[in-house]
Order: structure tokens, then sequence, then C-alpha cells
């Protein structure tokens, strides 16, 4: 498997479904179905979030009793996920029309020193999301 794709969720029903619905659509456009998978894991979200991932049968879901917070959450992911990357998805974030996967990882084999990566977030409005780019993260950067 090449490919992890992993969501923390809570109270995201409506956002969640119209996000994996976009994934979806740019994972087959340039991948096998046995090259990803979607892991979902739910933080006791008390909205439709876990009926309607009951239903998806694509979907490794992972439902918390408890709302143990969007990192921990991303480690059960990371935890139960089979690819050889990961990528950690918020589940309000809409794909464009530009995202290619086999792209993104071709430029991680490109050189073993590269361990990881972030793209360009746009807002609603289509500027560029300045929490997208903060500069190597050191604790200075955070702060």
């Amino acid at each position: 498997m090449k490919l992890s794709v992993i969501i923390a969720s809570y109270n995201t029903a409506e956002l969640l479904g119209k996000t994996i619905d976009l994934l979806r659509t740019r994972l087959q456009e340039h991948m096998d179905k046995d090259e990803y998978e979607i892991i979902v894991v739910d933080n006791h979200s008390t909205d439709d979030t876990p009926s309607w991932l009951n239903k998806q049968k694509d979907i490794v879901s992972i439902l918390n009793a408890d709302n143990v917070g969007f990192s921990r959450a991303n480690n059960q992911g990371m935890k139960r996920s089979r690819g050889a990357y990961v990528l950690l998805l918020n589940s309000d974030l809409w794909l464009n029309q530009e995202i290619d996967f086999n792209t993104l990882i071709s430029f991680l084999e490109e050189d073993k020193k590269r361990g990881a990566l972030t793209i360009k977030l746009y807002t609603s409005a289509n500027r560029l999301d300045p929490a997208c780019h903060r500069g190597f993260p050191t604790p200075l950067n955070a702060l």
C-alpha cells in the first residue's frame, strides 16, 4: 500500500462527507484502490458522523468513546495505517483538481532527505492561507 490518508473528526458530518467525496475522486484519478486507504478517527461525535462512517465500506473507522483530541486521534490512525506514506488531512479541507498524490509521493522519493511536506492552503476567498507556511518547525517559529 502506497498511501494512508488519516482524518481526525469531531462533529463534522456534513464537512467530512464532502471532503471524503473529493478525496475519493482525487485518489481514484491517479491511484488504484489497493494503493491507498482512508482512515477516519472520530472523537466521540454527537452528530451523524458515527452513523455515516458505519455506512462507508471503503473507510477504516475508529470510533473513540471519548474526545481524545486531534493529535492523539491522528496517532491512533497512524498506528492503524498500512501505507508507506501518511497524509494527515483535516475534515474541512477541499481538495482542488490539481492534487496528484503520486506526484507528491514522487517528490518525497526523489531525495531520501525529505521526510515530510506541506502543500499550499487557500481560504474560501481563494487567498493563500498564511497558516500553511510558518517556516521550519522550531520552538521559536511555533511561538
